[in-house]
């Protein structure tokens, strides 16, 4: 017998009180436990993105790709590096050993990195530095669509159903997709451009001065110091128009007009994502999770603000769920629930009709859901959720626990049996043993012989005669 078991035997009420008191931390705990579809994995891969707009992917690998590799080959623990270079896009997959290091400071490591080699990108390439985890898979996903003006649409979610996914406990970030983007197109005239005495390089200078900031020193008032800026960004297609272009022409200093050399229009920037409903082009609206937030209540939440969100959009607006994580999580809490109950249920059967003990039937029935309340409760403190690997892990322990229940007791059964039935056997045995019989008699001793013979001559001579 090991010595828990031992303990357990001579001290059973500290165990029975110890039971209590999981049981009651179960009854607190187990509502508060975290559901969600997968766990929250970091994968030791970090990603540099940076797009360089008309590049060929020669001049993107030569000018954007190699300088990041050259630095990223400096950063702790690497063990590999993917790079794609495409046209107007560079990407960057840097892969690291599993360890202590978490994710964050990955990304702070290989962004490090990347600010060393800006000096050695082109101006206009700003990378990004990105990691990927199960954490940024969208908990709900909602498709709008409607007849207005897709932008229109965008705006009007904008102020009515991302602030209220907001406010839903467990949302991390609630983000708009499907938009088309509007954008500013300047074509130039190279005919008027040249009787202007001007070039396309000047007309991209003032734009780009023109949309800029610029310091222009600061100032002391009231015992604050204050900071001065020059221009800022372009408001309107006019704004731009009216834009002044200096001339190229050495010794001239009439500026022309943009609008007179140039064609200024807006229009839709080409689609980089396609979100369709039933056929209807339709915008879709993103939940995703916070660490903390659990899948089913967020499933919840926002099932019940479904039907104001479709009030504040208006007629001939619709609002639909697309994909949400809460219903597989929780049927599959469903599912571990009715096995376990159906596991304790036949165990319980299987020992009362075989063994026909009420006692051990009893044990059975407390043992297994105090168990699985331990297990939950192990989750709890460890901060872990309930999720497809955790729920699996509890299925198979549940399936385990009922097997080892049966056949353990099943075997305290049987040794019991065996134990008093070699007991009653011995009994009758030791009470029909004899008697022991008393020990024979010892042999007289030589003197005690003499006196009998002297005794025996003596009655001889004095027998009378005839």
């Amino acid at each position: 017998m090991s010595w828990l078991s031992r303990f357990s035997l001579a001290q059973r009420a500290l165990i029975g009180l110890t039971s209590l008191v999981a049981i009651v931390f179960g009854a607190i705990a187990i509502p508060q436990l975290k559901q969600q579809l997968l766990p929250s994995i970091e994968l030791p891969v970090v990603s540099v993105l940076a797009p360089y707009q008309g590049a060929s992917p020669d001049v993107v690998e030569k000018q954007v790709v190699e300088p990041l590799e050259s630095v990223l080959k400096g950063v702790d623990g690497l063990t590999s590096v993917t790079s794609t270079a495409s046209e107007g896009t560079a990407l960057v997959m840097a892969s690291f050993d599993y360890g202590d290091e978490s994710t964050k400071q990955l990304v702070a490591d290989v962004q490090q990195a990347v600010n060393r080699a800006r000096a050695q990108l082109p101006d206009t390439v700003d990378p990004q530095v990105v990691a990927g985890s199960t954490d940024d898979m969208p908990t709900v996903v909602l498709a709008a669509s409607s007849d207005r003006d897709p932008q229109a649409l965008a705006d009007l979610l904008d102020r009515t159903v991302v602030p209220a996914l907001q406010d839903v406990e467990g949302v991390g970030q609630v983000s708009v997709s499907g938009v088309q983007d509007l954008q500013i197109s300047v074509t130039p005239d190279e005919r008027k451009l040249a009787a202007a005495g001007t070039t396309t390089m000047k007309l991209a200078e003032a734009l780009r001065s023109g949309g800029g900031t610029v310091p222009a020193g600061s100032f002391t008032e009231d015992g604050k110091s204050r900071t001065v800026q020059v221009g800022g960004g372009y408001t309107s297609l006019k704004q731009i128009e009216d834009l002044r272009i200096p001339s190229a022409a050495p010794g001239t200093k009439k500026a022309v007009r943009l609008g007179d050399v140039a064609t200024v229009r807006q229009e839709e920037s080409p689609r980089t994502s396609l979100t369709r409903t039933n056929g209807r082009p339709s915008l879709a609206v993103m939940a995703t999770m916070d660490k903390d937030g659990s899948a089913v209540a967020i499933s919840d939440a926002v099932a019940e603000k479904l039907p104001g969100l479709r009030r504040d959009l208006g007629a001939g607006a619709e609002l639909t769920v697309v994909s949400d994580q809460g219903p597989a999580v929780a049927e599959a809490v469903s599912g571990l629930t009715t096995e376990g109950a159906l596991g304790l249920v036949m165990a319980v059967l299987v020992i009362l009709v075989f063994l026909t003990s009420i006692r051990s039937t009893l044990v059975t029935a407390v043992s297994i859901p105090l168990s699985v309340v331990l297990a939950l409760l192990l989750l709890w403190t460890r901060d872990l959720s309930l999720n497809m690997l955790t729920l699996g892990a509890l299925t198979i322990a549940i399936g385990r626990v009922v097997d080892d229940s049966i056949v353990v007791l099943e075997n305290i059964k049987r040794h019991s049996a065996t134990a008093r039935s070699a007991g009653r056997r011995s009994s009758p045995r030791s009470a029909r043993w004899p008697a022991p019989s008393p020990p024979p008699p010892s042999p007289p001793s030589p003197s005690s012989c003499r006196s009998a013979w002297s005794a025996a001559s003596s009655a001889r001579c004095s027998a009378p005669s005839r």
